[in-house]
Order: structure tokens, then sequence, then C-alpha cells
């Protein structure tokens, strides 16, 4: 047995848990919020069967949906996002990347500092927060 937590964005969780039920998968839904964006999600909780896993996924990948979203910079928006001046790990571009949030860029796109002080663009669509680090360089 096995139990799968996925974290989807609320446009997506009607028909997800409808496929999941139709496919014979027992469904728990939870509302939660969080992440960049600070909006709602559901949070699915299933029970399954070792060899029901791939299924489950699969459902979840034709289901749920990657957004892009714009958000309107006020004043204090940098201050507010829980993660700018902290270590993170994100993947991007294919690849793992460590380096400190250092603010939203005019263009709404994540500034992260990497090694060497070099800052990268980030926007929501083309990265994933993989984890917070306690330290991103060694120091």
């Amino acid at each position: 047995m096995k139990l799968i937590i996925a974290v989807v964005q609320d446009q997506d969780s009607d028909r997800t848990i409808k496929a999941l039920n139709e496919a014979g998968h027992r469904v728990t839904r939870v509302a939660s919020t969080g992440g960049f964006f600070s909006v709602g999600n559901t949070t699915l909780i299933s029970g399954v069967d070792d060899s029901q896993v791939r299924s489950v996924i699969e459902i979840l990948k034709t289901t749920c949906e990657r957004r892009t979203r714009l958000i309107p910079a006020g004043p204090n928006i940098v201050e507010s996002a829980a993660m700018m001046g902290r270590p993170i790990r994100i993947a991007f571009k294919g690849e793992s990347t460590e380096g400190i949030a250092k603010g939203l860029g005019d263009d709404g796109c994540l500034i992260l500092v990497v090694e060497g002080n070099e800052e990268i663009k980030v926007s929501a669509g083309d990265a994933t927060i993989m984890r917070w680090k306690e330290n991103a360089f060694g120091d």
C-alpha cells in the first residue's frame, strides 16, 4: 500500500477527483492554500495498492494543468513574499539550481542570486521549488 498526497490547483480538483473515482480510486479532499502565489489549492489523499501508483500518477498528469500567472506588483510585494532572502533549491531548465531569492523583477519573474552573485530570472511556469535549504552556498 502507498499513500499518495497530491496538491492540485482548485481549478483541476473536480475533474481530477472524478477521473480518479471513475478509475476506482477513493480520494479524500482537503482545502489548502500556499505556494508562491498563496492561492487556493486542493490536497488529494489516496491510499492505493503498489500496482496502482502509476495509474494514479497518470490521471494526475492528464487532469492537472501547469499555469502561468501574472500578479500585480504592489510596493510591498517583495517584503510580503515568504521566500525572499531565503536560500532555496529549484528545478530550472532541467537542472537543480541553488540560490537566494532576491525579489521580483518588473516582469514578475523571481530573481534568484546564484553562486558568484549572478542573478537569474525565473518565471513561475519554468521552475519548481524543490526545498528550502539551510545554507545554499556552504558558507
